[in-house]
């Protein structure tokens, strides 16, 4: 909790400091298409939010994560009171479409056994990957050039998970780093893309102008706290 409020408040400090000015600007959004309104369902939320708590806690059993969602979403289109068409026509399928992309190349990043080598390279350098420092600056590093999850999944074959340290920084800084470039992190590019729908836009530099001191900011908390702590 700690690295988390203090990488927070951070974040809103350096974002107020450096575009308070800004904070005011007027937006064109005035030719900005209608979107569709929803009606509050009570009965379908309830619905939704009870399903949604079963899948979590199913996702702690040993049953095929893919199965247990495939019946969730199962469940949610088989409504008497909304088409199919309906629900689907909400889903983001570009998102998704992402999302099997990065996925997909991220596995196949992993099957070459370069991510691996270059890693055991370093090590035979003197470069300590387990070394607190050493192992938040390589995540949020790593995090930016293949994406999150391929980061996770290339250090989790080479760090010593048994010190209860690495896993502690390895978790945290690659949430960390996601925020320093929009490529960073899926979520940064769905912000951008909502974002540019209603009249806004952020490029690339806006983005880092904000996000590089911000994860800089937030990194060295988690240091900090590291080394009070640890």
């Amino acid at each position: 909790m700690v690295p988390v409020v203090f990488a927070m408040t951070a974040a809103y400090g350096i974002i107020w400091l450096m575009s308070r000015k800004n904070l005011q600007a007027t937006l064109a959004i005035q030719n900005r298409p209608a979107q569709p309104s929803y009606p509050f369902n009570r009965l379908h939320t309830i619905k939704g939010i009870l399903i949604l708590s079963v899948v979590i806690g199913l996702f702690f059993t040993a049953i095929p994560k893919e199965v247990i969602v495939l019946a969730a979403a199962g469940i949610h289109l088989a409504s008497t009171k909304f088409r199919t068409e309906d629900l689907l026509g909400l889903v983001e399928w570009p998102i998704l479409v992402l999302f099997i992309g990065l996925f997909v190349v991220a596995g196949a990043f992993q099957s070459t056994g370069y991510g691996e080598q270059a890693i055991q390279w370093l090590a035979q350098g003197g470069f300590n990957l387990n070394a607190p420092a050493n192992l938040a600056l390589t995540t949020a590093a790593l995090s930016n050039v293949v994406g999150n999850s391929a980061a996770v999944m290339l250090l989790l074959k080479v760090v010593n998970l048994t010190s209860p340290a690495v896993p502690y920084i390895l978790a945290l800084a690659n949430s960390f780093g996601g925020s320093l470039i929009i490529i960073g992190s899926v979520s940064n590019i769905i912000v951008v893309q909502q974002a540019r729908e209603m009249g806004i836009h952020i490029s690339f530099w806006d983005f880092a102008r904000l996000g590089i001191p911000v994860t800089l900011a937030a990194l060295a908390g988690l240091l900090g706290w590291f080394a009070l702590v640890g």
